[in-house]
């Protein structure tokens, strides 16, 4: 997940400069990265040592690419 706070951080530098084509780039990056965990954590086996907290992690991170995602249209 660190992976994926680093990419957003940089989205979120981009749509604040204004640089929404970048922004939305880095953001597609970020549902890439964390498309996946999330998948697998969904519908494979999400680790039974997580805590519900942990586990949702992943279906929170893909909410906020895509949200961010959403605002550069």
């Amino acid at each position: 997940m660190e992976q994926w706070q680093q990419i957003i951080a940089q989205g979120n530098r981009a749509f604040t400069e204004r640089h929404l084509t970048a922004a939305a780039s880095f953001y597609r990056q970020a549902i890439s990265d964390v498309w996946p965990i999330w998948y697998h954590c969904a519908f494979v086996c999400c680790p039974p040592e997580l805590s519900r907290e942990e586990a949702s992690l992943p279906t929170f991170c893909l909410s906020i690419s895509i949200q961010n995602l959403a605002e550069t249209y």
